[in-house]
């Protein structure tokens, strides 16, 4: 099929007309539609990446300093550092050489809404 080449005076008199949808005018269906896309997007920027990783970062610092930070078994870094851990109890262990070990149970806390902008926060220092 040959494309048709319009004229600007035909241009200027096409119009597009939508159809109701449902026995609903499409300026209330397209309002609601919007509506839902932003609520939909909202929800995705605020609220999924706290249910998705639910919890709290911890800045774990230490006297002496470059101790090994173990967090339910698994090393994650030497003091000072962040650390990020999921909402529950979680044992924190503390281990340098030389020195007795530390070891504490956390009741970590989540945060659920706007979470991947401000998450939760802690400052824990070790004795």
């Amino acid at each position: 099929m040959k494309r048709k080449e319009l004229t600007e005076e035909e241009l200027e008199k096409l119009t597009v007309k939508l159809k109701p949808l449902f026995g609903i005018e499409p300026g209330r269906y397209l309002t609601g539609l919007y509506i839902i896309l932003l609520a939909a997007v909202l929800f995705l920027i605020l609220v999924f990446p706290g249910i998705r990783k639910n919890g709290t970062l911890y800045d774990i610092n230490s006297y002496p300093a470059d101790a090994s930070v173990y967090v339910d078994g698994v090393r994650v870094g030497a003091t000072p550092c962040r650390v990020f851990m999921k909402k529950g109890e979680r044992t924190v262990v503390l281990t340098t050489p030389y020195h007795e070990t530390h070891t504490e149970t956390l009741k970590v806390k989540g945060r659920i809404l706007a979470s991947r902008f401000s998450p939760g926060r802690e400052s824990w220092p070790f004795p």
